[in-house]
């Protein structure tokens, strides 16, 4: 059944595509591409834990993904909420990382 004028068909993203049967390629494209970036940084974040503070970032930047201390010691700093797939997040106790995730 085609659409009608008015009805709009949603993502999971929510990204609002009006009038089209299905999401374009370019969309799709880009979220494998997201998950492919994520995946691997994910990866990377696993082989930081145990590392200290400067060698765990040094090792971010060289797998192409940025650092970001959320936490050190007892101290949680606050971060903003967006989402970066190549960004890995330190949480570092006495110099050594204790926790890395992407989010």
């Amino acid at each position: 059944m085609p659409p009608t004028p008015n009805a709009c068909l949603t993502t999971p993203r929510s990204i609002n595509l009006c009038g089209l049967e299905r999401e374009p390629d370019w969309i799709r494209e880009g979220r494998e591409q997201a998950r492919e970036v994520e995946r691997r940084a994910t990866a990377l974040a696993e082989t930081l834990i145990g590392l200290s503070e400067a060698e765990a970032s040094a090792d971010a930047i060289e797998g192409g993904c940025t650092a970001r201390i959320v936490a050190r010691d007892d101290q949680q700093y606050a971060v903003r909420a967006d989402r970066r797939f190549n960004r890995i997040n330190l949480t570092v106790v006495a110099g050594t990382v204790t926790k890395a995730e992407v989010y």
